[in-house]
């Protein structure tokens, strides 16, 4: 099978870019609407080629008639020339190099089927490399690119209680009981999860022979820059790294991995680490002395902070790189001559990757505004060329991604694939401007980001929204955020702020409400509206106030101390800190957000449920969630729709149907989505701007 070298989606090849809005000559004079979300574009997972001439990136898109999200493999070089589709299809994901760089493997949906595959660059030539029953993710290349590692689940015996009974003959019955004995039996995005655990193989990539190395009753593999990891190969390719949670009791105590060691031959098992707390992403140094990972020493806080560790590569010598910077670090990426660790930070509303030296002295950013082009929320990934190079997606609050690279000694990125010239002829988007402000609680001085609608008249009072981002150990910053450019293109200011436990800011921040969420947060909030209506481009009777997941918690519970919003919109909340803990798909809270479990801790429970005080709640407020959601399920937001109704309050519930958490699976629920907050809102008096 050959590579497609185009694809019928606008992909002109964009050289050396500024990242600014709306570069077109004849500037558009409408702001963007919900279903403008059509037309976004986004790239993810850039890969610069290890001799750092090319890039590769997954390519984001949106079939409307269908109602999917496309997912595709992009190609251009470093100077954003020769931009193009690689290879053909429109569910492509997880490319990367080969070492040297004339190969790419990924992740491709085929027949219904997701299979690795290989992709030679100079011909184009294609190749399936795995056969495995179940999915196969984490593909990593060993160091001579004769083998792939990769992590697949193998599936496990359903408990045995009750005999099968088979139906009469000729006779058709509905789908039979299922039994669960397992904690965590659903998760979010996936529904059911199959009985079984993930485990470690090679497949030999000339060959098609494959290996199973891991066998033990514990999962390896995960993702997230912070999370466990993939397999790292040793430069020798004699050991692969893993990062997982050995604990009989994993599913409560979930954080608390250590790093392993592979042998890549018999599949021998040898423990790196030992301590209390989340040892992850292992990575071998590529002269093979060193083990670079994250993690830290558990205290049961609500957050710490994920230091870089180095220890020698047989687990000796272990010490802390970071631990005077009070900020988290994750995705580490070691140099080519092993004397330092590219890694990514959030510092101050800013997604960052820095070099940090093995000394742990001097050290020094070498990339800047990281964002993922579709939200404000921290966090992007990266990727370094032998030459250290940087590549990975950037994006401001007021322009969308685009393709970047930094070179060393210049942090600021230089676009080079820009994406959304579409988006960027038809819609303006809304100018940001970065406050800060003192809380009125204790004076701690709080961040935020105002957007301004289009055509901004600063002799005109806007109605304001206040929107509150989840977590509560997230943060928002300066990235482009279309749900909130969509309100500000309605004629809305949009406000949205990291108060008081929002990351980036520190261990001590981010623990101001350890034990104690919500609560005096949201006065961190209120004193960023009262900062926005101080300059005096705010009509006070036209407030607004909304946010999903831990923004949704807040929104419930802002409500239930102040009449002073016209309308809220409470999007996947947790209303009952204890019917959360034990229906939700992640059993969360009861070791670190509060000090123990309900039983014990009935007061604490109760007193934080925005459930307790619902009776002070006068604010119109619609409530959405998505039907499929386990991270905040239905039940949650049943219960606060329901006691409002109870007590009178005007109050709307939006289910929508297949959805999990975030309400952004299917297009059309997005548009739904954003078209519901905005709608709930005009209703309550947002359309009309006062002089």
């Amino acid at each position: 099978m050959s590579a497609k070298r185009a694809f019928g989606f606008h992909c002109a090849a964009l050289v050396a870019v500024s990242l600014s809005a709306n570069s077109a000559s004849t500037q558009p004079t409408r702001g963007i609407q919900p279903r403008d979300a059509l037309l976004l574009e986004t790239a993810a997972d850039v890969q610069i080629s290890p001799d750092g001439q090319q890039l590769l990136y997954v390519r984001q898109q949106v079939d409307s008639l269908r109602d999917k999200r496309l997912r595709s493999i992009w190609i251009a070089n470093t100077d954003g020339s020769q931009h193009r589709q690689l290879i053909e299809g429109t569910a492509e994901t997880a490319p990367r190099w080969s070492p040297d760089g004339a190969r790419v493997l990924y992740r491709s949906v085929r027949d219904g089927q997701t299979q690795l595959w290989t992709l030679t660059v100079a011909t184009g030539q294609t190749a399936k490399i795995t056969t495995a029953t179940r999915a196969p993710s984490g593909g990593v290349w060993s160091p001579d690119g004769r083998q792939v590692a990769y992590t697949a689940l193998v599936p496990d015996a359903l408990p045995a209680i009750a005999n099968n009974i088979a139906p009469p003959t000729g006779a058709t019955w509905t789908a039979p009981a299922r039994a669960f004995d397992k904690l965590i039996y659903r998760f979010d995005g996936v529904g059911e999860m199959e009985r079984g655990w993930s485990q470690l193989f090679v497949v030999d990539v000339a060959t098609g022979q494959t290996k199973q190395l891991t066998r033990g009753a514990y999962h390896v593999g995960g993702g997230g820059g912070r999370g466990p990891g993939v397999p790292a190969w040793s430069p020798d390719g004699r050991t692969i790294l893993i990062s997982v949670n050995r604990r009989a009791d994993f599913e409560i105590e979930n954080t608390d991995t250590e790093v392993l060691a592979v042998d890549a031959g018999t599949g021998a098992v040898r423990a790196l680490t030992e301590r209390f707390g989340p040892d992850n992403r292992p990575v071998m140094s590529p002269d093979g002395q060193w083990i670079a990972f994250t993690g830290y020493d558990d205290r049961r806080l609500g957050y710490q902070n994920h230091e870089l560790y180095v220890m020698r590569a047989d687990g000796s010598n272990r010490r802390s790189l970071t631990a005077s910077l009070d900020r988290s670090v994750g995705s580490p990426v070691w140099a080519e001559d092993s004397r330092g660790i590219y890694v990514e930070i959030n510092t101050e509303g800013e997604t960052q990757v820095r070099y940090v030296p093995l000394t742990g002295n001097s050290i020094r950013t070498v990339a800047r505004h990281l964002g993922n082009g579709q939200t404000a929320y921290e966090g992007a990934g990266f990727s370094v060329s032998r030459g250290g190079r940087v590549a990975y997606v950037t994006s401001r609050g007021n322009a969308p991604g685009g393709v970047a690279t930094s070179a060393q000694g210049d942090s600021m990125p230089t676009v080079r694939v820009a994406l959304n010239s579409t988006l960027r002829e038809r819609a303006a988007f809304g100018e940001v401007e970065m406050l800060w402000t003192p809380s009125s609680h204790d004076g701690t001085r709080i961040q935020a980001w105002l957007i301004k609608p289009p055509n901004f008249d600063a002799r005109k009072r806007y109605p304001l929204v206040l929107e509150i981002h989840g977590g509560p150990f997230l943060g928002y910053g300066d990235r482009f955020d279309l749900e909130k450019q969509a309100l500000a293109g309605a004629g809305y200011l949009v406000v949205y702020a990291n108060p008081r436990g929002s990351t980036s800011y520190g261990e001590k921040f981010a623990n101001g409400i350890h034990h104690d969420y919500p609560n005096f947060d949201r006065l961190d909030l209120e004193s960023v509206v009262d900062a926005v209506i101080g300059k005096g481009i705010v009509d006070t009777t036209q407030l607004y106030v909304a946010g999903g997941s831990g923004g949704g918690v807040l929104t419930a519970w802002i409500t239930s101390y102040t009449n002073r919003y016209r309308a809220a919109v409470v999007e996947y909340p947790v209303i009952n800190w204890t019917s959360w803990l034990f229906t939700a798909d992640m059993p969360r809270g009861a070791t670190t957000w509060f000090p123990g479990a309900p039983w014990d801790h009935t007061a604490q429970y109760a007193n934080r449920s925005p459930l307790s005080r619902v009776q002070h709640v006068r604010t119109p407020s619609l409530v959405i969630t998505g039907e499929m959601d386990f991270r905040t399920p239905m039940s949650e937001s049943e219960q606060w729709y329901s006691a409002l109704r109870f007590r009178g309050v005007e109050s709307v519930l939006v289910k929508v149907p297949g959805e999990p958490h975030g309400i952004r699976e299917s297009p059309s629920h997005w548009l739904q989505k954003m078209a519901y907050i905005q709608g709930w809102f005009d209703q309550h008096g947002g359309k009309s701007n006062t002089p």
